[in-house]
């Protein structure tokens, strides 16, 4: 986790190699002016990264499916709720440890 300016909470999200490295993934703020200011070109963005670092990686052309991990095919839209749903208990299981 990079380090916040007071009295803000650093809320960057990692991609986790399989070496072990972590890559920072951008922003949506950073997504949004790397894309040109597209609003709808940086919600996919968003959802793109937030796909990865669920773990999850896109069937190669056909970019409403998405493989999980294990290996299962999942609609784009199915994936975005369940990585969301998996973050949620994430941060619960972390507050309940007295973390974020």
């Amino acid at each position: 986790m990079t380090k916040a300016e007071p009295g803000k909470i650093d809320v960057s999200i990692f991609r986790v190699h399989d070496d072990g490295r972590e890559e920072r993934l951008p922003s949506y703020e950073e997504a949004l002016a790397l894309l040109g200011g597209d609003p709808l070109a940086a919600l996919e963005a968003a959802e793109r990264r937030l796909l990865e670092a669920g773990g999850y990686q896109p069937e190669p052309n056909e970019s409403a499916w998405w493989r999980s991990r294990s290996g299962v095919l999942t609609a784009r839209d199915e994936a975005v709720s369940i990585v969301r749903h998996e973050f949620q208990i994430e941060r619960r299981r972390l507050a309940a440890k007295g973390g974020v």
